[in-house]
């Protein structure tokens, strides 16, 4: 399927209920009403496989795409932002996946901002629930931000949450906000090769990098690390065996 046109909506905008689905959004763009968590530019909830979506700009949903338990997906050459109030206690993704073997390469996901009331609001660039083996390349997050109304923010760039054996190489994250997490965080995230980008300017007080609760063997190498208002890492005492090579600090 190619699109001929951009399209603006008030809820989800496309819905994938098959296999085998390539979604050319051909310099177009998908825009919703950036105030609800549930509205997704590209669902994909049925566990559907073999999902590609490239190629446009998706705007203002609570997920730019969203995909569980779909295999072998491509999510490519996609500008996903999202800011507005997405309701209390939400959280609001570039991309949020929960299958395994997919790829998520060359996208610029920026000012993903949750401006809901309370402090219990979150938003993440990328986030991998119980996957792996999934390929992370060549991303740009900028400006992940949780709830800006209050001192308490959440807003993480990459996060692996019980998620094993994935490949991160060459994304930079930029300008993350958090008091409970990482730009990059690791939450149960076992075996993960992290190589190269910059992850620089966060207000996060524990760590540019944190691996929390069992985060194990994982390696990170070439890594540039800048202007951490407090840890450039955090690793919890139950996160063992992870190396890091050439990590700079600053």
């Amino acid at each position: 399927y190619t699109m001929n046109q951009s399209i603006n909506t008030t809820g989800t905008c496309l819905t994938v209920n098959a296999n085998n689905i390539t979604i050319n959004m051909a310099g177009f763009n998908m825009t919703g009403d950036n105030n609800s968590a549930s509205d997704y530019g590209v669902s994909i909830s049925g566990g559907y496989n073999q999902t590609t979506v490239k190629n446009g700009k998706i705007y203002n949903f609570g997920a730019g795409i969203y995909s569980v338990k779909g295999y072998n997906g491509n999510f490519t050459n996609l500008t996903i932002l999202a800011t507005g109030d997405f309701g209390d206690g939400s959280t609001t993704y570039g991309i949020y996946l929960s299958g395994d073997n997919n790829s998520i390469i060359d996208n610029n996901i920026s000012d993903i901002v949750n401006l809901a009331l309370t402090s219990d609001n979150f938003a993440y660039g990328i986030y991998l629930s119980s996957n792996s083996n999934n390929i992370i390349k060549d991303n740009i997050l900028n400006g992940i931000w949780g709830d800006t109304s209050a001192n308490i923010k959440h807003g993480s760039g990459i996060v692996l949450s019980s998620s094993s054996n994935n490949t991160l190489t060459n994304n930079n994250i930029w300008n993350c906000s958090t008091t409970s997490a990482g730009c990059l965080y690791f939450s149960n995230g076992d075996n993960n090769t992290i190589t190269g980008g910059i992850i620089n300017k966060s207000s996060t007080a524990l760590g540019l990098i944190y691996l929390e609760t069992n985060s194990d063997n994982n390696i990170f190498k070439d890594i540039q690390l800048i202007g951490a208002t407090k840890n450039d890492t955090f690793l919890t005492a139950t996160s063992v065996n992870n190396t890091f090579t050439n990590v700079s600090y600053n």
